[in-house]
C-alpha cells in the first residue's frame, strides 16, 4: 500500500535587498524571522559566483557610544537594520566587486549545542522535522520476542 510523510520545512533569513552607497546590504525577510532575535548575529552571504562573505547583522545606529538613547530607540525592522560585511567597502562598488548582488541569500548561524544530551539551535524546528520524516520510511524488523519496553507499530501507548 503506498504512504506518503509530509512535512512544513520553511526556511528562515534574508536575501540582498539593496547594496547601499555605504556598502552595507539592506535585506528583506525570508520566512517568519525576527529580526530582533539575530541583531548582531553573524551570517554568511552566498554570492552570485558561489563563494560566501562573512558578515553581521546590525541596526544602522549600532554604537551606543555614538548614537546614545538612538541606538535602544531604534526600530529593529527592514528599514534600519543592516549586515555589514567583514571586508574593507566604503561604498557599493566594492561590495559588488566581491561579487555580491541584489537577490544573494543570507544565513544566520544557527548556533548549535550539544549539551548533556540535549541538541540546542536557532530553527531547530526545520532540522528536526526531516529525520523525523526520514526515520519511520527506513524498513525495520519485528523482534521476534518483544520485549516490556518495546511498543509495535500496531500497539497504542
Amino acid at each position: 500500500m503506498p504512504r506518503a510523510l509530509t512535512a512544513h520545512v520553511d526556511t528562515l533569513g534574508a536575501m540582498v535587498k539593496e547594496i547601499k552607497p555605504n556598502g552595507r546590504l539592506a535585506i528583506t525577510r525570508i520566512g517568519g524571522l525576527l529580526l530582533n532575535a539575530v541583531e548582531t548575529e553573524g551570517c554568511w552571504v552566498f554570492n552570485s559566483n558561489g563563494e560566501k562573505v562573512r558578515g553581521s547583522l546590525l541596526i544602522d545606529a549600532a554604537s551606543g557610544h555614538v548614537y546614545g538613547p538612538r541606538a535602544a530607540e531604534t526600530k529593529r525592522d527592514e528599514e534600519h537594520m543592516e549586515v555589514r560585511l567583514d571586508a574593507r567597502t566604503l561604498n557599493s562598488k566594492e561590495t559588488r566587486e566581491l561579487g555580491i548582488r541584489v537577490g544573494d541569500f543570507i544565513a544566520f548561524d544557527p548556533r548549535v549545542e550539544l549539551t548533556n544530551g540535549f541538541i540546542r539551535s536557532r530553527h531547530l524546528d526545520d532540522k528536526a522535522v526531516l529525520p523525523c520524516c526520514w526515520l519511520p520510511s527506513r524498513p525495520y524488523r519485528i523482534p521476534a520476542r518483544p520485549g516490556p519496553d518495546c511498543v509495535l507499530p500496531h500497539q497504542q501507548l
